[in-house]
């Protein structure tokens, strides 16, 4: 059976980031050309556009391989070895079929192998088994960048996901993205205590899942020191997941921090007006963003916001994003305003 779980990890077939070797790109490109001739001219105007469009995407040159159809997998593998990119990331667990391990292995004898630093996986169903089966053969050992938006991961797959990390073998990454999927309070509560062993990550999404407010507590309170971008827009985080946040901003500190997303959850003024003390207590010299819009704060957590401006603990922060809640955001504009005029 084909697939990334099948596979070893120094196989070929799912090893990314390479550096081509003119000679074995040659061979490589005369044994597809051999073993499937039917790809090497796309007949089906619709997929010649979908390769096309697959390999243009990025202009880092950092090719994503998300098809589900076998035989477009091997179009779009031909695109790519044709138009000789430095990276391939290979993320679908039914990207190739089984042929494409032998095919590598007779022919692509040549190429220098890098580790794997970036992933962007697509298509996945809720199927975390063979990412996390890479994970936990040290195959990702040097990842930097995982992005899992918009898979359909549930409880089940973070709290695999979970295990993996707690493993200790993704201690480099940087970036997490789990955004538009299905996680909920379970899962949470498997993924936040592990979460802290992610000592480099910088960026965590989370956006639009169904993470309420006592789920939100497992993460915000293991919430790594290293932070910089933290994104839970569109879920139902109240009072509660603010307040772990304002311990994690006091005890952590988490002095990094540059964006912070909270719109459209249902934060009250209990939680904005503990978060603006932990502000005052450990100004966040670094933040840029502040986005609370579409909650459910009221004039006292404005003023209280507002306050944590105008005592120089928010330096950066150009403005703030409150609008559409119960509360005037009036205070917090002119509490900006008036910083902007001091010498």
């Amino acid at each position: 059976m084909g697939g990334l779980a099948s596979l070893d990890s120094d196989v070929r077939g799912y090893i990314s980031d390479i550096m081509y070797d003119p000679p074995s790109v040659q061979a490589l490109r005369r044994a597809l050309r051999d073993e499937w001739p039917d790809t090497c001219n796309i007949a089906n105007p619709e997929d010649a556009d979908a390769v096309s469009s697959a390999g243009d995407a990025y202009q880092d040159e950092t090719f994503y391989m998300g098809f589900s159809d076998v035989a477009l997998n091997k179009a779009a593998l031909l695109y790519v070895i044709k138009k000789g990119p430095a990276n391939v990331n290979v993320t679908n667990a039914e990207v190739v079929s089984s042929d494409w391990r032998g095919i590598c292995e007779k022919h692509w004898f040549k190429c220098v192998f890098k580790p794997i630093q970036r992933i962007c996986a697509t298509a996945l169903d809720g199927n975390m088994a063979p990412l996390c089966a890479m994970i936990m053969s040290k195959s990702l050992a040097e990842l930097a960048e995982l992005d899992l938006n918009e898979n359909m991961i549930d409880d089940d797959g973070l709290t695999a996901l979970a295990t993996a990390i707690d493993s200790g073998f993704l201690a480099n990454l940087t970036v997490l993205r789990l955004s538009e999927n299905v996680i909920g309070e379970n899962g949470m509560r498997e993924f936040g205590p592990k979460a802290a062993k992610l000592q480099k990550l910088k960026e965590l999404r989370l956006s639009v899942n169904q993470i309420n407010d006592d789920a939100s507590c497992h993460l915000l309170s293991n919430l790594p020191a290293s932070l910089t971008h933290l994104d839970f827009r569109d879920n139902d985080i109240g009072n509660l997941g603010m307040i772990a946040l304002a311990n994690a901003i006091v005890n952590k500190p988490l002095l990094n921090l540059q964006v912070l997303d909270f719109e459209r959850n249902k934060i009250g003024d209990p939680g904005m007006i503990a978060l603006a003390d932990a502000i005052v207590s450990k100004p966040l010299l670094k933040l840029k963003v502040l986005a609370f819009a579409k909650n459910k704060i009221g004039d006292p957590g404005m003023i209280a916001l507002a306050k944590a401006i105008s005592v120089g603990s928010l330096p950066v922060l150009p403005r703030a994003f409150m609008s559409d809640n119960p509360g005037s955001d009036v205070p917090i504009e002119e509490a900006l305003a008036q910083r902007k005029q001091l010498p």
